[in-house]
């Protein structure tokens, strides 16, 4: 749920919910519509994207292994929705949490 400068990631291969089906997130572009969760509601919703970022790591990543047995591979400090905790860094899941994505 940021507004600008995030430097948080997701590798390359990862599916993003874009208008007219899943798109690899290396081909999303600044003007392309996506899905996202609204910060707070939650609710699912159509944005268009007003910016992309590259960058390279060398920080541990976070594997999140969801419900549908997709698998979000994150930096750390990626927040995601965790159910009734919210919005935690990836890297702060514990088995516990219910991870909520758009």
């Amino acid at each position: 749920h940021c507004t600008f400068g995030c430097s948080y990631c997701a590798i390359p291969g990862t599916m993003i919910d874009a208008a007219g089906g899943q798109r690899a997130i290396e081909t999303i572009n600044v003007g392309d519509s996506v899905i996202t969760s609204h910060a707070i509601t939650h609710a699912s919703e159509l944005t268009q994207v007003s910016q992309t970022f590259e960058r390279h790591v060398k920080e541990d990543l976070v594997e999140i292994e969801l419900q549908d047995g997709r698998v979000l591979t994150l930096t750390g400090d990626h927040e995601v929705f965790a159910g009734s905790r919210g919005w935690v860094r990836a890297a702060d899941l514990t088995l516990f949490d219910d991870v909520t994505i758009a």
